[in-house]
């Protein structure tokens, strides 16, 4: 497994997107601390710009979008929040592959 990942314009615009959408799990005790961590994913992850990211970038961004829920802003349901991911977790770990 390659330990880079090349993430072109559009795949960043997707995360972004999904990331603005997220909230933090339900059981997060430190909700500012959630929030520092999303916000370092979208500065990562800079609008327009495609991203040469480590593997374990990705990894983590997979993780993190694993575990949050839709922010209340979203209006997105739970299940809707789900399917999100589960389009653009494939996609992410697709750039992992050789």
């Amino acid at each position: 497994m390659p330990d880079r990942a090349l993430l072109d314009r559009n795949a960043v615009l997707r995360v972004r997107r999904l990331l603005g959408r997220a909230g933090p799990p339900p059981a997060t005790v430190d909700e500012r601390e959630w929030r520092r961590q999303r916000d370092a994913l979208l500065d990562r992850f800079e609008a327009g710009q495609a991203v040469d990211a480590s593997a374990e970038e990705v990894r983590a961004l997979v993780r993190f979008l694993g575990e949050a829920g839709p922010s209340r802003e979203s209006r997105l349901t739970r299940s809707e929040w789900r399917a999100a991911v589960d389009v653009l977790v494939p996609e992410l770990l697709a750039t992992l592959l050789p």
